[in-house]
Formats: structure tokens, sequence, C-alpha cells
């Protein structure tokens, strides 16, 4: 496939299937915002992880309860052919009858704790999933949070570009007019603006730093 021809003004297009990344800006000297594409490819990272976790101990129970079921059904089986024996043995029917008691009363405890098993599954699982759902929202959450934070420190950034340029601009037409006097050198606020458009720089990129470190520790 070829790729689409754009004037000498525009910016260079790469063929389809490629990334694109628009060069950074002269005048600003900012960098580009993280994609949202990655952020939602995290999301489906940690939801690949927690589904296993999830289904783990549920498979592992209903294999528990189909070798119970089994059980079941090999004594339900024993106990039909006591039951045509008894119309030979009379005299045994005391002791066939105490036996089919304990192992009715056998199937009935397994029984139950295959209800009780089933049960609890069903509530590890529901509870499992809603702390899932939890964990998605809040992730959700945080990376809207963050991408808002990122859009306000790249204006601030730009800002704190822009009165570097500006600072740089006076100083510039100060040594060209000859405005410079050696009693104060800062009287139009030059090297406060310089200061202050560093000072706004590395806030930015410390905030920065602390949104990557936070995100990690919500994700471990």
């Amino acid at each position: 496939m070829e790729g689409t021809k754009v004037g000498p003004n525009d910016n260079s297009v790469s063929p389809i299937g490629a990334t694109y990344r628009s060069p950074p800006c002269r005048t600003t000297g900012t960098r580009p915002v993280q994609s949202a594409p990655n952020s939602y490819f995290r999301v489906a990272v940690v939801a690949g992880v927690l589904l296993p976790i999830a289904t783990v101990p549920y498979l592992f129970a209903r294999r528990r309860i189909s070798g119970l079921q089994h059980r079941c059904e090999e004594l339900e089986w024993k106990l039909s052919v006591m039951e045509r024996q008894l119309s030979f043995s009379v005299s045994e029917s005391s002791s066939i009858r105490a036996e089919q008691a304990k192992m009715r009363a056998t199937m009935r405890d397994m029984m139950e704790e295959t209800d009780g098993m089933q049960q609890d599954v069903m509530q590890r699982v529901a509870e499992q999933s809603q702390a899932n759902q939890v964990m998605q929202s809040d992730l959700h959450k945080l990376l809207e949070e963050t991408k808002q934070i990122r859009t306000r420190f790249s204006t601030l950034r730009a800002v704190g570009v822009s009165l570097a340029d500006v600072a740089a601009f006076m100083h510039e037409m100060e040594l060209q007019m000859g405005l410079q006097s050696g009693k104060n050198t800062d009287s139009r606020g030059i090297e406060r603006l310089r200061l202050l458009a560093l000072r706004m720089q590395d806030l930015v990129q410390k905030e920065r730093e602390n949104i990557q470190v936070s995100a990690l520790h919500f994700l471990v």
C-alpha cells in the first residue's frame, strides 16, 4: 500500500500501520503527551491478570464437586443393589437397613457439603467480580485524572518556556539598546523571569515523576 502524499508545508505522513509522532515544537520545546491507547493497554493487562485469579478457585471447587457427585452416584447404585438383595435375605434385613440408613445419611451430608461449596464458590466469584469492577473503575478514574494533569502540566511547561523566551528577548533588547546598568542588573525583572521559568519546568518534571510512581504503586 502507498502512503498519502502531502504538500510541502504539511507534516510528513508515514505509511498505513506505522506510528506517527509529531515533531516537537521548536518555539516552545514541549514534548508530545503520551497517547491514550497505552493507558487502555494497561487496563487490558490488569484485566488479563485478574481474570485467571478469579477463575482458578472456581475450577478447583468444580473439580471437587464433580468427584463428590460421582461418589454419590456410586453410593446410590450400591443402595439399589442392596435393596434388590433384601428380597433374598430377609434375615439380613436389619443390618442392610442400618447400612442403608448410614449410606443415606452420608449421601445427605455429602449433598449438603456440595451445596455449601457451590454457594461458597458463587459468593467468592461474585465478590471477586465486584472487586475487579471497583478496581477497574478506580484505574479508569486514575487514568482520566492523569490525562487531565498531563494536559495542565503541558500548558504549564509551555508557559515556562514562553517566559524563558520573553526573558531572553528582553535581555537581547537590553544588550542592543545599551539599557543594562552596572548598579541594578535586574531592574526589569529579566532574571526573575528566567528563575520563574526554570522553577515551572522543574515543577512539571517532578510532578510527572510522582504521577508515574503513583501509577506503578496502584498497579502493584
